[in-house]
């Protein structure tokens, strides 16, 4: 499935503008923290900037069964990325 806009089929005016901005301030945050997990959301965001400046949109080839949700790989170093992350800074906050 081709999807121009954002999660969930959203469509949102200038969406290449606001990805681009988050996706440079996490290159930023990533050298200042050096996170593997950073990282995989830098690798997503770009994979899916970049195929959103290239065509237009991005290829969304995988259906969540049960519901209407569409992804890529992309999508899923993003979400591995961001849970990492969120369990990164748990266990530093509880020692």
């Amino acid at each position: 499935m081709f999807n121009r806009g954002v999660s969930f089929g959203l469509n949102v005016p200038g969406v290449e503008v606001v990805v681009l901005i988050v996706w440079l301030g996490l290159v930023y945050v990533f050298y200042k923290e050096r996170s593997w997990a950073l990282l995989l959301i830098i690798i997503g965001g770009g994979w899916n900037l970049g195929e959103r400046l290239l065509t237009g949109g991005v290829m969304d080839y995988w259906r969540i069964p049960g519901t209407f949700v569409y992804n890529n790989l992309a999508d899923w170093l993003i979400f591995a990325g961001v849970v990492w992350y969120i369990w990164q800074k748990i266990i530093k906050r509880s020692k």
